[in-house]
């Protein structure tokens, strides 16, 4: 009896505790199906007044599933805190507590404390496959030796007036730091590591499959006074592309967060392509419902050229002068007159149709202007076309000559107006020294200094004649040529019908017709006649070589 009794004890016992953990496992089932639910995550506690302020918003910028808050400026103090969402008590995270087995709805708070102002960074990792045991981690900039990576930009002088911002490793491999008090208008910045420009990163560039040295900087147009919190994760097998994210911290207390790394490049990539693509197929029918349609790859892309515009080569001296021209909606300017003005014919295999291409850098050479001796100067010059905003001057090395380390020159990236511009010549200020690249591009070097000047205060086609026709101006003008000529050619054998009768009559008048207009005139003599006669044949002879001449330029 006693067995027995024992035995049902401990049946009722297993009973009791198989029901406590099925209640529990219900309970973190149902707390995971109300996390996809959860709209934020902020932090809340002692530096808060627990919620008697908003939480300090906290957000995954580069959707790793770890979120990050940035507690800025801590004045001195103990503080204990916890991370929430969406500022209620529902869910919430704090220290783990062994006994429960838990981290979700802890009674334990997080602890720190401070001796002077610090930054107190917080993440909430939510990869974990147990709900109740995500992890909460966090440091005080004040207690953390700073790692060898530091963001510099617009905001700190790029590196010459202000030090690198430190970044501090939050998790292992993931680093994070504060740009602070970032002011209005458009900011740029990069991560690079050791103060120096031999390892750095930035938005990834598909073309090169990197973010390592690219040359891309990460950028953001601030409204007001702001701080941006910056991210590097070097959790990836490949250094090329380790991802650069962070956060906007506004004035209101919003965050915003930005990615930076591959897969938003290719998705944006993608989504290009196909707006691209939906737009020509747009284009293209609309071209087929209308002659006078004109067909472009870019919706509302001018093709007219603008005049030449110039760059004065006596001081740099370079070999050539190639120049490269940008619109910052486009990957690159797009010219569809011909390859002479930026881009390149390309033939579609399948259809043979020909199409244009973007040039690649370092762009399209430009043109040596020759003095009126026919002898070489130091200027050149190159029509660029309309809706360009951008202009690169260099001495023609291609991104993969530098790679090999040859050396090439060019300017900074020029702002660039086709109606201010125009006839204008930019010249280099080489006081200024010329910058090195950075990483593979250090034998690549920038002029960062120089101006637009007006060029002997003359237009164009004042100072050069007349400035040569795009191919379809040049058909045109054959044709209006041919037509002149035609109608010249039918007058003129009307004249020599009209004097080879006056030659054979004797009437003392003859009428000649050459317009609507008829008049009557005396007839005239045998030497007149032959002088006329000569004449008219000279004058047919010179048209016919400008019909001949406007057939062979046809052909």
């Amino acid at each position: 009896m006693q067995t027995k009794k024992i035995i049902g004890i401990a049946l009722a016992a297993s009973l009791v505790s198989s029901m406590v953990a099925i209640t529990a496992s219900a309970a973190a089932m149902t707390s995971n199906e109300d996390f996809a639910n959860i709209e934020s995550l902020g932090i809340v506690g002692s530096l808060t007044g627990w919620g008697e302020q908003p939480d300090i918003a906290m957000d995954d910028a580069d959707g790793d599933g770890i979120y990050i808050g940035v507690v800025r400026d801590l004045a001195a103090g103990e503080y204990q805190f916890k991370v929430r969402a969406d500022g209620n008590w529902d869910n919430s995270w704090g220290v783990y507590e062994e006994e429960y087995d838990r981290t979700f709805n802890s009674q334990t708070n997080c602890s720190v404390s401070v001796t002077e102002k610090t930054d107190l960074i917080v993440a909430l990792d939510t990869n974990g496959d147990d709900f109740n045991l995500w992890p909460v981690t966090f440091l005080s900039t004040e207690a953390s030796q700073p790692s060898k990576y530091g963001a510099v930009g617009s905001m700190t002088g790029w590196g010459n007036d202000d030090p690198d911002a430190p970044l501090y490793e939050l998790l292992p491999n993931l680093f994070v730091g504060t740009l602070h008090d970032v002011p209005a208008g458009e900011q740029q910045f990069k991560v690079r590591a050791n103060g120096t420009w031999d390892e750095s990163y930035g938005v990834y560039e598909l073309d090169y499959d990197r973010t390592n040295n690219s040359q891309t900087n990460c950028a953001e147009t601030l409204e007001d006074t702001a701080d941006i919190v910056v991210m590097l994760d070097t959790r990836g097998e490949d250094d090329q592309i380790w991802p650069v994210s962070y956060l906007v911290y506004n004035a209101d207390g919003t965050t915003k967060g930005v990615y930076t790394g591959k897969e938003k490049e290719e998705e944006e990539s993608q989504e290009s392509q196909e707006s691209q693509e939906s737009q020509e197929s747009q284009e293209s029918e609309e071209s087929q419902e209308s002659e006078e349609s004109q067909v472009s790859d870019l919706d509302g892309y001018d093709t007219q050229v603008t005049d030449y515009i110039y760059f004065d080569n006596s001081e740099t001296q370079w070999d050539e002068v190639w120049a490269y021209w940008w619109h910052p909606d486009y990957a690159r300017t797009w010219d569809l007159t011909g390859a002479d003005h930026g881009c390149v014919v390309v033939v579609n295999e399948e259809t043979g149709e020909e199409g244009y291409e973007p040039t690649a850098f370092p762009g399209t050479k430009m043109e040596q202007v020759l003095d009126e001796n026919g002898e070489p100067t130091d200027i050149w010059q190159i029509r660029v076309p309309f809706n360009a905003q951008k202009i690169i001057f260099g001495s023609g090395k291609s991104d993969a000559q530098i790679q090999e380390g040859e050396t090439g020159y060019q300017t900074a990236d020029l702002d660039f107006n086709a109606e201010e511009n125009a006839g204008q010549i930019y010249t280099i200020d080489t006081s200024v020294e010329a910058v090195p690249g950075r990483g593979i591009e250090k034998t690549k070097y920038k002029y960062n200094a120089g101006a637009w000047t007006n060029y002997d205060g003359l237009f164009n086609s004042e100072h050069f004649g007349e400035i040569p026709s795009t191919p379809e101006e040049d058909s045109q003008a054959s044709e209006e040529v041919s037509d002149a000529s035609e109608e010249s050619t039918e007058s003129t054998t009307s004249e020599v019908s009209t004097v080879s009768e006056a030659s054979k009559t004797t009437s003392t008048t003859t009428t000649t017709t050459t317009t609507t207009t008829t008049s009557t005139v005396d007839a005239p003599k045998t030497g007149d006649v032959a002088m006329a006669a000569g004449f008219i044949a000279i004058l047919a002879a010179a048209l016919g070589a400008v019909v001949l001449a406007v057939k062979k330029k046809r052909v």
